[in-house]
């Protein structure tokens, strides 16, 4: 897949620190963004 600019993007992680869980997206609740507007 190619994210193309200003598109609007989702996606699931789990971020983790030293094995322990910091944050997190699901797919029931993504982390949203606009692609290619350094939003991120």
């Amino acid at each position: 897949m190619k994210i193309t600019k200003h598109t609007v993007t989702s996606l699931a992680y789990e971020l983790k620190v030293e094995g322990k869980l910091a944050d997190k997206a699901d797919e029931q609740q993504p982390l949203e963004y606009i692609h290619g507007t350094n939003m991120l």
